[in-house]
């Protein structure tokens, strides 16, 4: 496992796996914009239990998580599943 949140810091290559399909990420915390390069043939996204972008990570805290996985969902064009179970960061009022 990866010592902090997982990026391509933290996790090197990840930004090359564009063929993945099939993601699942549990208990972790997440800066959801290392998974921009997965985005042309992701299928299937499973987040469970994940704090995107730690508050230590960044003065605005998930709120920066927040908009880069809503950015990361705009992109998955192939997208047939999608599973978000207790995300945490800081999500707006009105989405």
């Amino acid at each position: 496992l990866p010592a902090g949140p997982i990026t391509t810091a933290t996790l090197p290559g990840i930004e090359h796996l564009t063929a993945l399909q099939d993601l699942e990420l549990s208990y972790c915390h997440l800066k959801p914009s290392c998974l921009l390069p997965m985005t042309t043939g992701l299928a299937t996204l499973r987040l469970y239990n994940v704090t995107l972008q730690p508050p230590e990570q960044t003065q605005q805290g998930g709120a920066l998580g927040v908009s880069q996985l809503l950015q990361v969902l705009a992109r998955l064009s192939h997208l047939r599943g999608l599973h978000l179970v207790a995300i945490f960061g800081g999500w707006p009022q009105q989405l």
